[in-house]
């Protein structure tokens, strides 16, 4: 039985819009007429998604790295002459699959002959006879690759048109994953069908997977059209392997990986591969970016807390703690740290144990005065940028005179932007409505 998903185009530029309107397309599920800054709100949920970008800028990639990226198998459709490689890497390590239009024309017509072309290949003409692949393999054979590009070509000899369409991409050894739509009569000879396909898989790479698909099309007369859509490998990493390779010292090799990674050249699986091509230690990747990127970052964010005045000195303590317990600052640099800011050590250290005892630092928020008539059972306190609620017996005070719950009592529950732990045992009914009545209050720290 064939399978086929729900598809929604979605536009990202004017130029795109245009596009769409000029391929009069009918059999995709949804077609948005979206924006950079907006798209998240234009998506359909359990849909595939295919946009559609006539200008690939730095803005554009950083609006689909923020709103649509976590997004299963969406798929970008290009004009033909957008060529930058770094843009392009960075699309395609989000995920996306990438297809081209034809090189040859403008902008509105390479997406707009495109479009016609998927809306085909995904639908077929609603003919007898017609073969025809289900969805699912059509977007594993694209993802075999990393870039998808088409080539179209027409002429009354099956066998010469095959072969001359798979000349003009020039290279061939590159493609690992080939759709190949035959666009005939709904009488013509499946014995001239099959030697055309037989010509494909002597040209194409061995190991490639290859679809096949035929069209009815009552408009073709004496005539046949042979359309590829080929899946190229690019190689991202060639580049870094010779700069690795360039490289005199294992130090230098193992700074290359982790540089790559850190700019989102490369993701984590990619880098892991590198490293063990070029036998280094996984553990060494990852001791780098922490000494390198992670424990600066850590650093700068700590001494901002520490030096900012409204910022209670609780609050800065167990900063100063929390770092000491995940060990990624330096054990040297933070004491310097605290003893420059005047911060106490042994209160630091306390609470440290009460961190590794499961304890949780609570810091009261005060409630108007309604709060004790329309709740009297229930607490409202706070940890960093998290709330609690609990009742008279979740928090309690230690010797120190710090206010404490246990954080085994506490579940994490979430309600709009505001996340806060409440003690188990109370009702989810009343929770919800005390935090309702009073979100203002709870408003989230800065």
């Amino acid at each position: 039985m064939m399978q086929y998903y729900k598809i929604q185009i979605v536009t990202v530029d004017e130029s795109a819009r245009q596009a769409v309107g000029l391929a009069s397309l009918s059999r995709f599920d949804k077609i948005t007429f979206g924006e950079t800054g907006g798209l998240a709100r234009e998506i359909v949920a359990e849909h595939r998604v295919i946009l559609v970008v006539s200008d690939l800028t730095v803005e554009v990639v950083q609006a689909i790295a923020s709103e649509i990226a976590s997004l299963d198998d969406f798929m970008i459709v290009l004009p033909g002459q957008e060529r930058d490689e770094e843009i392009l890497k960075h699309l395609i390590l989000m995920g996306g699959r990438v297809v081209f239009g034809p090189s040859d024309t403008i902008s509105s017509l390479s997406l707009s002959q495109t479009l016609q072309l998927l809306e085909r290949v995904f639908y077929g003409n609603d003919t007898e006879n017609e073969i025809a692949a289900d969805h699912e393999d059509l977007y594993t054979v694209m993802d075999r690759g990393t870039l998808t590009e088409f080539h179209s070509e027409t002429g009354s000899q099956i066998e010469t048109v095959t072969t001359r369409v798979l000349n003009m991409p020039g290279r061939l050894s590159d493609v690992c994953g080939a759709t190949i739509l035959f666009d005939i009569e709904e009488d013509f000879s499946i014995l001239e069908v099959s030697e055309a396909m037989e010509i494909v898989e002597r040209l194409l790479p061995e190991e490639s997977s290859i679809l096949f698909q035929t069209r009815n099309d009552k408009a073709v007369k004496e005539e046949v059209g042979v359309t590829v859509l080929l899946s190229r490998s690019i190689d991202f990493q060639k580049e870094l392997q010779e700069q690795i390779d360039r490289s005199e010292s294992h130090l230098e090799k193992i700074a290359i990986i982790v540089d790559a990674y850190a700019k989102g050249e490369i993701d984590g699986e990619k880098a892991d591969h590198l490293a063990l091509r070029n036998d280094i230690s996984t553990r060494d990747l990852r001791s780098m970016y922490d000494l390198v990127y992670t424990a600066p970052m850590r650093t700068r964010e700590l001494l901002r807390t520490i030096s900012e005045k409204e910022i209670p000195p609780l609050q800065k303590e167990e900063a100063v703690a929390d770092e000491l317990t995940e060990d990624m600052i330096d054990t040297d640099l933070i004491e310097e740290i605290v003893r420059a800011f005047g911060l106490p050590m042994d209160e630091i250290v306390e609470i440290i144990k009460l961190k590794r005892e499961g304890k949780v630092i609570v810091d009261p928020v005060e409630l108007p005065d309604a709060a004790d008539k329309k709740y009297p059972e229930l607490y409202l306190g706070r940890n960093g940028d998290v709330y609690i609620v609990g009742g008279a017996d979740t928090f309690y005070r230690d010797p120190n005179g710090l206010t404490l719950a246990d954080g085994n009592d506490l579940e994490l529950y979430e309600r709009d932007d505001l996340k806060f732990y409440v003690d188990k045992d109370l009702s989810k009914n009343e929770v919800e409505s005390f935090v309702k009545a009073f979100a203002s209050v709870m408003e989230k720290p800065q």
